[in-house]
């Protein structure tokens, strides 16, 4: 029986940093680069020292580009482990990879629909996706404004609360003297004034408490995951959809993190846009149609969420 795994999809977008000149959608560069290149040989590069395969490309309408890349290193060998149980230790062997192959050192699905782009990684970080694309627009001349491949946008991170806050973490800065300044207007302001007088008080009574508190670097963590009655489910969630857009758009570099009902997480550093999603493992791997098909299905549901557009 085929093992069911869990994958995460994962969504970016291609921004493109051109001033005065309205770019094509990063979709049509990529449709214009892949005509004509029919077969995997023609759409395999190596980069730095690496093969990267494009084990598969396809265009669906109205869905976008879909590609497959895998990356081996030629001639590599992979480790054995010896399965002897009556000795006291055993060394690690090799092995080669059958004629006609090369062992993988991971993969990636990619589907590139507008400036939108979605995968599914495994053992392999995004920045493979630029890198590749690169290559090909290389080869084949196309000139490509200068981009890059980001998480989502500010503008994104607010309509994703659209979807409704299941919970919001925020982390500050917790020694006296931090807490002492927290005298601009704000959210983050008045969660720290409010800490202060919480945290003195623990500390009012103690000197050794008070002494560490003038020195530490202390942080101090809140999570808030608001429960109700199902009559108050409304106000709940209008209350954690305003607690998340005042930290979205306050400018204090203060660490957070805000989890919507759909599993999306938007954290200080980066807006991470993630789907689960059940597939049948393929050995090291995924198949190809299941990752497809997920990729797919997140780029309806943001579509219907109006968080991603065409």
């Amino acid at each position: 029986m085929t093992k069911r795994i869990n994958k995460q999809l994962h969504y970016r977008r291609a921004v493109f940093s051109t001033q005065g000149v309205v770019p094509r959608k990063l979709e049509a560069y990529v449709a214009d680069a892949f005509q004509g290149l029919d077969t995997v040989k023609s759409r395999t590069f190596e980069i730095l020292g690496r093969q990267f395969q494009g084990s598969a490309y396809a265009v669906k309408d109205h869905v976008g580009c879909f590609l497959h890349i895998a990356t081996y290193v030629l001639g590599d060998k992979a480790s054995t482990v010896p399965t002897a149980d009556d000795v006291r230790e055993v060394d690690l062997g090799t092995t080669d990879a059958p004629a006609g192959s090369e062992f993988s050192e991971g993969d990636i699905h990619i589907l590139v629909c507008g400036d939108n782009v979605f995968f599914c990684a495994i053992n392999l970080k995004d920045v493979v996706i630029k890198k590749y694309l690169d290559a090909v627009f290389e080869s084949r001349n196309i000139l490509v404004p200068n981009y890059d491949i980001k998480p989502a946008s500010t503008e994104t991170a607010l309509r994703m609360l659209g979807d409704g806050v299941r919970e919001i973490g925020l982390n500050i800065a917790a020694n006296r003297a931090a807490l002492q300044h927290a005298n601009k207007e704000g959210f983050q302001a008045n969660v720290k004034e409010s800490m202060s007088s919480i945290i003195s008080a623990l500390a009012w009574n103690d000197q050794r408490l008070d002494q560490a508190l003038r020195r530490s670097d202390m942080n101090v963590g809140i999570k808030i995951n608001a429960k109700g009655r199902a009559e108050e489910d409304d106000l709940r969630l209008e209350l954690l959809g305003t607690i998340g857009q005042y930290i979205i758009e306050d400018d204090e570099e203060e660490s957070f993190y805000i989890i919507t009902q759909k599993g999306a997480r938007i954290t200080s550093k980066d807006i991470s846009i993630k789907q689960s999603c059940r597939m049948d493992r393929n050995a090291k791997t995924v198949f190809r149609s299941e990752a497809w098909a997920g990729l797919e299905k997140m780029l309806q549901d943001l579509r219907e969420s109006g968080i991603v557009d065409d």
